[in-house]
Formats: C-alpha cells, sequence, structure tokens
C-alpha cells in the first residue's frame, strides 16, 4: 500500500515535490543521513529553501518483491499514479517527482505507461508533472544485481533477489518510452550519479574487510536525455540521497533545478492550451512567436514593398472567427516571389491586434518528406522523439501553424493526408506558403505575383549598390519590369551587384548570359529571371576565393547555421574571407546570432554544386561538412558519459535535420563519398532511434548505397519495431539476415535474429520465434562475443516470461549451448 506524508508546507505558486525511495527503502530513513533527525533532514531543508511543498512517498519495495522475472513496475507505477491522482491536497498542482535507485523506475513507469491505461486521472495527472529528478537510478539495469548485493549487506537483509540483470530488455523498452514522453511533454529533468562504490563485506578494529561494488555505473545512470546529462557526485549508492548538510552539491543543485519551475494554472484538460505567454524555462527554442515584435516577422529589406492587397487577403483569414473549424490558406507563387514576407506581414499586424494569439512559424526545409513535417512541427513544441501522427497528435497545441516552404511535402499524396489530418484538429489553424497549388486540399490560394511596376523600380533603387547614377524610370522599368519581370529576388540580387558593375556592364552581362541560362531552366515558369540573377551572382563571387564553396555548404542548414558553427567551417575549409560577400549580395542574413539563406538561393547552390556547374562543385565544400559532422557522430556514439560525449549528443541531435540534408546532398552528387557515408552511419546507428521520423528517411537512401548494407536495413527494422509494426519490421530484418550472410558477419546476424524472434512473438507466431532464437544462438556461438549470447539470451527470457521458461526452452531446443 502506497502513503503520502508532508513534510513542509510550502507556497500555493511552487509546485509540490515528491522524494519517492528505492528498492528496501524507507519513506524517511532513504533521505535521512545519520546525525540528522528525523524531523530535520533533507526534504525538510528542500522545501524551506525552495519555498515548495515535500511529501514522502512510503510504498510496497521490499527486495522479496522484487524475485520475479516480471518486474511488478506496472502495479507500482498504477499504486502511485493512483494516489498522487486521488490526493484532495495535490489537486490541481504542478508536481516534481524525485526517486532515488528503483524509485526513479517507478517515476518512469507512471510517466511513460500509465497515460495508456485509459484513465481520464492519470492524464491529467502526468500532464502537471513538470519536473522529475533521479538519484543513482538504475535506467539499463546492467547493475541490478549490483544493487541487490550492496542492499543485502547495507540494509541488513536476507532476502534473495535472483538475477535481476534479466530485467534488462524490459529496462531498455521502458527508457525508450520515457524518452519519448519526456520530449512530447516538455519534462525538465535532472539526474545525479554515484561515483564511488558501495563497501561489502565486514570491519574488524574500524578497517574494512571486502570489496567495493558500483551498484549504478554510471551508462546506467544516463537515460540519455539530450538535455539533461548525468551530474556526478563523489558519493555511493546509498550516500548520495543523504547529504549532511545543507552545503552538499546535490541540495544547492537541486534547489537551483526548483527553482526553474513555476506552479502553473489549474489543468482542466487532457491537453490544455498553452498559456498565453511562453513558459518562463521551455524546454528549448520552440516556434511560437512571442508577438508582432518577433525578430522573425521583421522584413528582410527592412519594409515591404507593393504587397497592401495581399497582406490585407491573408489577414481577412487571419481575423476570420473560424477557430474549431477545419481552416487552412494557403499563399502561392514562384520561388522567392515574396510568399514568405507576405505571411511575415499579415502575422505581424495581426499579433499587433491580439497579442494574446498563439501562433507558431515552423519552417520546412526543401526535399522535406511526410515524416521530416512530423519532425519539424514536434521540435516547433518542444518535443525531440516526434516520430509518427499517433505521437504528434497528443501534443498538437491549438492555435495558428504558419507553415514556411510547404511545398516538398504537398506534392506528396502522404504528405496531404498528414495536412488533411492536421486541418482535422480542431483549435488548429493551418497558414501555409508553398509554390504547389492545392485548392481541393487547402482552400483557394491567395496568388503573390510580380511587384508592381512603381514599387519594383523603388526596390531596385533602394538596393542598388553601385556607386553610378542609374537612368530614369522610364529607362529602368525596361530592365527591372520586363526583364527581370518584377520578381522580388531578381532584383535584390542584381542591385547587389552594383557593387561589382556598373549599370551598363551589368546590362550587357544579363543579356549575354540570359538566353544561355533561361535555356538550362527545366521549369521556366517557376523561376523565371532567378535563374539568371542567381549565375550573374555565382559570377562575380567566383573572383573571390571559397565563397561558391560557402554558399553550398551554408545551404546544408534549414533553419540556419549558427555564427559558431559558420565560424568553424570557415577555418576548416579556408573561407576566412568569403562571408561578406555572401552578405553584400544578399545571399546571408543575420538574425541574432543565426546566419540564414533563402531556400531559392540554397537550392540553386546546392542543385549547380550536385552537378558541379556554374563554378560550384560539391566536392569542394563538403570536406568541412563532413569533418564537423563525422566528428559530431563520432563523439555523440561515445559510450562515456563525459561531459564531452553527452554534449556532442545534444548538439548531434539538434543538428540531425541538417546532418540529414548533408547525407540527402551526398547522395545526389555524381560522385559520393561512400567510405564516409559508411562510418557516418554506423556512427549513427544508435541515434535513429532518437529522431525516427528523420532517421527512416536517411536509412532509406542510405541503404541502396552503402558498401556494407545489412546494418542500415536492420537500422530500419528497429525503426519500424520501436513505431509498434512487427510485420514491417520482420521484412526490414529478413532483408537484412540476407546481406549478413553476403558480408559473413554472425554477430550481425546474432542480434538481427533476436530481434526477428521479438518480432514473430509480438505476431503470435511461435514456431516462427522458437526457430529465429535457434538461429540467434547459432550465430552467436559463431561469433563468440559473451555480450551477444548475452543480448540473445535476454531476448529468449523476454518472449518466454522468465528465467524458469528459458531454461526449459533452452533444455529442449539448444541443449548442448
Amino acid at each position: 500500500m502506497a502513503e503520502l506524508q508532508r513534510l513542509h508546507q510550502g507556497r500555493a505558486d511552487r509546485p509540490a515535490v515528491i522524494f519517492i525511495h528505492g528498492l528496501g527503502g524507507h519513506p524517511i530513513d532513504t533521505w535521512r543521513h545519520a546525525d540528522c533527525a528525523a524531523d530535520d533532514c533533507w526534504p525538510h531543508w528542500i522545501g524551506r529553501d525552495s519555498g515548495c511543498d515535500t511529501w514522502v512517498l512510503g510504498y510496497d519495495a521490499a527486495l522479496s518483491a522484487w524475485r520475479e522475472q516480471a518486474m511488478p513496475l506496472p502495479d507500482q507505477g498504477d499504486q502511485v499514479a493512483d494516489l498522487l491522482a486521488t490526493h484532495p491536497e495535490l489537486a490541481a498542482r504542478s508536481l516534481v517527482l524525485i526517486g532515488h535507485s528503483m524509485g526513479g523506475l517507478v517515476i518512469k513507469t507512471l510517466i511513460a505507461d500509465t497515460p495508456s491505461k485509459g484513465d481520464q486521472r492519470f492524464n491529467q495527472l502526468v500532464n502537471r508533472i513538470c519536473g522529475v529528478v533521479f538519484i543513482a537510478s538504475p535506467h539499463s539495469g546492467s547493475q541490478l544485481a549490483g544493487l541487490a548485493r550492496a542492499a543485502k549487506f547495507v540494509l541488513r537483509t536476507n532476502a534473495q533477489v535472483g538475477n535481476m540483470q534479466l530485467h534488462d530488455p524490459h529496462l531498455r523498452q521502458l527508457n525508450q518510452r520515457f524518452r519519448a514522453a519526456v520530449s512530447t511533454r516538455g519534462l525538465q529533468a535532472r539526474i545525479f550519479a554515484e561515483r564511488h562504490g558501495v563497501p561489502v563485506g565486514f570491519r574488524i578494529f574500524g578497517w574494512h574487510i571486502g570489496p567495493r561494488i558500483m551498484v549504478v555505473d554510471p551508462d546506467s545512470a544516463d537515460p540519455a536525455l539530450p538535455e539533461a546529462p548525468p551530474v556526478p557526485l563523489a558519493e555511493d549508492h546509498f550516500s548520495i540521497c543523504k547529504p549532511v548538510d545543507r552545503d552538499k552539491q546535490i541540495h544547492g543543485s537541486l534547489c537551483e533545478f526548483l527553482s526553474t519551475l513555476s506552479q502553473p494554472p489549474p489543468v482542466g484538460a487532457v491537453m490544455p492550451s498553452p498559456p498565453s505567454s511562453p513558459p518562463a524555462v521551455p524546454p528549448r527554442e520552440t516556434a511560437r512567436l512571442s508577438g508582432s515584435a518577433d525578430n522573425r516577422l521583421q522584413p528582410r529589406e527592412g519594409r515591404l514593398y507593393g504587397r497592401d492587397a495581399e497582406v490585407d487577403q491573408v489577414l481577412s483569414f487571419l481575423r476570420g472567427q473560424q477557430s474549431l473549424a477545419v481552416v487552412s490558406a494557403q499563399v502561392a507563387g514562384v520561388g522567392g516571389i515574396g510568399k514568405t514576407e507576405v505571411c511575415k506581414a499579415a502575422l505581424k499586424a495581426w499579433l499587433g491586434e491580439r497579442p494574446e494569439a498563439v501562433a507558431y512559424y515552423v519552417n520546412i526545409p526543401d526535399r522535406a518528406t511526410p515524416s521530416a513535417l512530423i519532425d519539424a512541427i514536434g521540435r516547433a513544441l518542444g518535443a525531440d522523439a516526434v516520430d509518427s501522427w499517433q505521437q504528434l497528435r497528443p501534443v498538437l497545441h491549438p492555435g495558428l501553424y504558419y507553415l514556411d516552404n510547404l511545398e516538398s511535402v504537398a506534392e506528396q499524396a502522404d504528405g496531404q493526408h498528414l495536412l488533411r489530418d492536421l486541418a482535422a484538429v480542431p483549435g488548429m489553424r493551418l497558414l501555409a506558403s508553398s509554390r504547389v497549388s492545392l485548392p481541393a486540399l487547402l482552400g483557394k490560394p491567395i496568388l503573390i505575383e510580380a511587384l508592381p511596376d512603381a514599387d519594383a523600380l523603388q526596390l531596385f533603387r533602394d538596393l542598388w549598390g553601385g556607386v553610378d547614377r542609374l537612368p530614369p524610370d522610364a529607362e529602368l522599368q525596361g530592365f527591372v519590369v520586363r526583364q527581370l519581370g518584377g520578381h522580388p529576388l531578381s532584383i535584390a540580387l542584381c542591385a547587389r551587384l552594383g557593387d561589382c558593375y556598373g549599370y551598363a556592364e551589368l546590362l550587357r552581362r544579363w543579356f549575354a548570359l540570359g538566353t544561355t541560362s533561361l535555356s538550362d531552366v527545366h521549369d521556366a515558369s517557376r523561376l523565371g529571371s532567378v535563374a539568371v540573377s542567381m549565375r550573374l551572382t555565382a559570377d562575380a563571387l567566383a573572383a573571390h576565393p571559397g565563397a561558391l564553396a560557402l554558399w553550398t555548404a551554408a545551404a546544408i542548414f534549414a533553419d540556419g547555421v549558427p555564427d559558431a558553427l559558420l565560424s568553424q567551417l570557415e577555418r576548416a575549409g579556408g573561407w576566412s574571407e568569403a562571408r561578406p560577400w555572401l552578405v553584400r549580395h544578399h545571399l546571408l542574413t543575420r538574425r541574432d546570432d543565426v546566419w540564414h539563406m533563402l531556400p531559392p538561393v540554397s537550392r540553386h547552390a546546392l542543385d549547380a554544386a550536385a552537378r558541379v556547374k556554374d563554378g560550384f562543385d560539391w566536392r569542394l565544400a563538403r570536406t568541412p561538412l563532413h569533418a564537423l559532422f563525422g566528428a559530431m557522430a563520432r563523439d555523440a556514439d561515445s559510450v562515456a558519459s563525459t561531459t564531452s560525449a553527452l554534449a556532442a549528443r545534444r548538439l548531434l541531435l539538434d543538428r540531425f535535420g541538417d546532418l540529414a540534408r548533408l547525407l540527402q546532398q551526398e547522395l545526389a552528387c555524381s560522385e559520393p563519398d561512400k567510405a564516409w557515408l559508411q562510418a557516418t552511419h554506423e556512427a549513427l546507428r544508435n541515434h535513429y532511434q532518437f529522431r525516427v521520423a528523420l532517421g527512416r528517411d536517411i536509412l532509406q537512401a542510405l541503404a541502396p548505397v552503402l558498401h556494407r548494407p545489412a546494418s542500415a536495413w536492420r537500422s530500419l527494422g528497429d525503426l519500424e519495431s520501436r513505431l509498434g509494426r512487427p510485420d514491417e519490421a520482420r521484412a526490414l530484418y529478413e532483408r537484412a539476415l540476407d546481406l549478413y550472410a553476403i558480408e559473413q558477419e554472425p554477430m550481425g546476424s546474432a542480434y538481427t535474429w533476436a530481434e526477428l524472434a521479438r518480432c514473430w512473438h509480438a505476431l503470435a507466431r511461435e514456431a516462427e520465434r522458437d526457430a529465429a532464437l535457434v538461429q540467434a544462438f547459432g550465430f552467436a556461438k559463431r561469433a563468440g562475443a559473451e555480450p551477444v549470447r548475452e543480448y540473445v539470451l535476454a531476448v529468449l527470457v523476454e518472449v518466454t516470461g522468465g528465467e524458469d521458461a528459458a531454461a526449459q526452452w533452452m533444455a529442449g531446443h539448444v541443449p548442448d549451448d
């Protein structure tokens, strides 16, 4: 039976903190140093110093309860969830859950699994959890046997616990579900890890006789949350949660963590509308617009030229009252015509009228798939692991979503289906800018066409970079209106060429190059004069070493390249003098510390570089990018939990979309660097699971071209399995096995047969499951590596239901193993 006891009453505007002990623990003694009184120990100090309510929770966590092979974590999670959801003094309070050791696993089960039970109380409870703290919790389970052994001596109990290492598969899957829940719900986390072993043995004349064991090693203490690296403390498993005074690091760190969290308003729905202002400490920089003054809404050229009528049309949609209807609007037009600028201006005006409105700005990269759109919207809402529509739907907030550069998604059947699903969500409105018009799906488009003549001329004059005087409007009109077509991007690019050429020379070059350039354009209606303007700009930049290579490299970063990364690329490529020229020619613009490039500008460089055309050459641009992202992937792949490795993992996941574009670009060129592709894939194998949507797109593109493709197909199977699609995973695993046979890789075959057995088990095909397990044990024996055999054994225990059943299965199927 679970019980709650309040130790300190704090302020109503602060969260309530719940301390949850671990295996064999005690509601108070777990947290109390031997020199402290039961009514004046760590939980009391936390309450006084943080202003929070502090509670301790007691539940049945006796060692004997963990003897069986199926850990009762689901039961414990349900029990604790029911208590927290129904306690009258915790109603509508935000909660911070602090778990020591196995208490952390109870917390993870509560958050990851109880919402699926269909109990509305559990859903509302989990929505009220704003922070979690893990203290020496065994997330991978590899040290559970050590925990049992240490607890037996330190806690003076003779209970028999058994081989608890066999719970590893259960904990691995629990941690995957928990990571997804953290990212989708925006939970904050603080993690503490022990660094000293527990003495196991006895003492004679003050001397310790016997070994020391590390109960939860650094890897197991790390749940791999990108934003929460473990904090190592010079304590053992039991002393870490018993500070003797307020000067201990864990006390100060926890108080600082609690200070970042706030008590939200009462929750009355499963997924409440977001507050009118962003949370004090959001889980990440999201796409929510802060208001009319948001930097993302400022006009690129300082003011918007000649679009009053179009802005009014978008404003009419924004001002509409169809908040619960299926509403969408589309702004269509050719690339660079000003669709985004019109939408930005309308959003700026609307948010000025309605500062309380909720609006999100979601930038969609070129070549994006529907999966990439799901990923982009999830990250816009602060979630890292949104892999499917089923995962995205629960985290969608009511509000307006501006989807910029939508066409690559809108052109795909799956993308159109996704957009219909988005538009059908109550309270959700869509504003999209796209070169593709889809009136049946998104309504009648608001068409953006050429600038009015007077505005086109004024834009050219305002941006002209030359020193010579421009001709009168009547003469200038022939070039700006008839040749440039009143196209804003063409006008801006050509006007900036005044830095290089006089007006007469610009005209000469335009007419000399124009006919050739336009003949190369596959879709003149889409690109128009932009192709010529881009080529003229490229010709001018070719005189400056590294300028075209830097243009190409910067184009990889769809959401902009941070200043520090751009500087790193410049140093690696020897392009230190190139950036000013890109800025002068309107290719790079800076917002805060991030450099941005318009999609048509990026698209031109990447397409030309892949074809080694017009001075662009992907082979010259890719070397620094390969070095940057290759090192990032290798550092993130380190098994260590060092500060640098954890930082590398966070950086990799944050830039995963850019890495996906880099891989796509490499595959698009005529001579892809297959050695780099293979090495990068191998380093990413443990990270695809954290960005499943993008990971699947990457793997589907990589698998056909890798020298050793088996692991790519196996990784695809892992992703499908993670998404709960065992039949799709099975087909991919079988393809991987055929390739592993060609590659003569017994270790990979053993792992894949074991995962295939999981699929057959999920499909209730016992005969096929058993045959796959026999193959897995056979290949594990050929591999000759004990970890491989242990992995297969763990899968066997999982699918057969326990150690005894696994032993019987072994006797009947692999008697000589």
